[in-house]
């Protein structure tokens, strides 16, 4: 068992992307350069002073590794004291993160009292937000702000560490501006492809049996025969890209409307998504962090919380915990009846701007607000750093 754990830490390390000199000490350091979501918060941080800190272990700095070879606490494991010196040799005022479950992140401010820390929240969290960040010890736990979606939500991250609360809506969807709505004859279901979770991937002949799958076939069944009532089109709106098992949703949604006219878009980036939620006649969303996204940017959402909270050992979001909000409403409903489906259906259809409007108000900076090129964060980084030179 040791010799293979030494031979799988070799083979992650002759794979990494070598750096030997020491960082560069900047202001503000981002925890965790993964993916898509790493490359919209370099652009946001275009006028500041920044480097970043791979924690995939796809890169290594030289310099690090032997400090941390030589500078090791038994308390933690290699990897954690590497991250450690990297952010001591680093020395930057401010450590922030897009990626909100990653546990060792609230550990670092016991470490760094000095430095204030920052973390993002990256999509809706249900009631097992304790669960999902796995953080390593309570008491320990801590960061100075969490920037979330809504003013309820903050509270939650308030309460498990520590911190102030910044409202500032989802991240990602900040970044993409509004387009101006025109009259157009078709609506969008959001995906809810039931991804990471092996049972799905094995093949269809499976579907059948699962009650979650029923329930979306049972109300994507309605939606469709609405949407040919109205003379309205129905596109899918994927979570997958094109190049990541995209093929497989497809599939998934052939299944589903396999005896109605439906289209489904292709998606080739991830944040394509954002471009195309907003001329669609209204939307209709099951548990989807962007369908609240949606609403924020302006669209007509329909939420139909038709599943129970957990499914084959896989916890489903509640999209308007942890608010007050009841669980029935002019746009949104839990009950997953037809004649519950076609009455939000029609208000969304039916209903004017200033009903809407209205209604929407309900929702409105609890669940989500939306704040274009992100600018409460922005301002945030400026004063702290002004603060901290004064």
């Amino acid at each position: 068992m040791f010799i293979k754990k030494v031979l799988n830490k070799f083979f992650v390390l002759i794979k990494s992307k070598i750096f030997f000199l020491k960082p560069e000490e900047k202001d503000i350091l981002v925890y965790d350069k993964e993916g898509d979501d790493f490359e919209l918060l370099k652009k946001n941080l275009k006028n500041f002073k920044f480097n970043s800190l791979d924690v995939r272990q796809k890169e290594l700095n030289i310099y690090i590794l032997f400090k941390t070879i030589f500078n090791f606490s038994n308390n933690r494991s290699f990897f954690e004291n590497y991250i450690i010196n990297y952010i001591e040799s680093a020395n930057p005022k401010i450590i922030i993160t897009i990626i909100d479950t990653n546990p060792f992140f609230y550990l670092i401010k016991k470490f760094f009292p000095h430095i204030k820390t920052i973390v993002i929240q990256n999509a809706s969290r249900s009631k097992t937000i304790k669960e999902n960040i796995q953080y390593l010890n309570v008491k320990d736990s801590k960061v100075d702000y969490a920037l979330t979606f809504g003013d309820s939500i903050g509270l939650e991250y308030k309460k498990l560490f520590k911190c102030k609360n910044v409202t500032i809506g989802s991240f990602k969807n900040n970044n993409f501006k509004v387009k101006k709505k025109t009259k157009n004859n078709f609506i969008i279901h959001i995906s809810n492809f039931p991804t990471g979770v092996p049972f799905y991937e094995n093949k269809l002949q499976s579907y059948h049996q699962d009650k979650r799958v029923k329930n979306e076939r049972f109300f994507l069944n309605i939606l469709a025969n609405f949407c040919k009532k109205k003379k309205l089109e129905l596109f899918i709106l994927p979570k997958k890209t094109n190049s990541n098992k995209g093929h497989i949703e497809r599939e998934y949604y052939d299944y589903l409307l396999k005896s109605h006219n439906f289209q489904y878009l292709s998606k080739e980036h991830a944040h394509e998504n954002y471009r195309k939620i907003d001329g669609a006649r209204f939307v209709t969303s099951i548990n989807s962090s962007f369908g609240l996204e949606a609403l924020s940017r302006g669209a007509k959402v329909g939420f139909f919380f038709i599943f129970k909270s957990k499914f084959k050992n896989v916890y489903v979001s509640d999209i308007l915990w942890p608010s007050k909000i009841k669980k029935r409403g002019p746009f949104w409903t839990n009950i997953n009846s037809k004649n519950e489906i076609l009455r939000v259906l029609n208000y969304l259809f039916l209903s004017n701007k200033k009903l809407w409007k209205k209604n929407y108000n309900i929702f409105d900076q609890t669940l989500i607000m939306f704040d274009y090129k992100n600018s409460k964060l922005k301002k945030l980084l400026l004063n702290l750093l002004k603060n901290n030179n004064n």
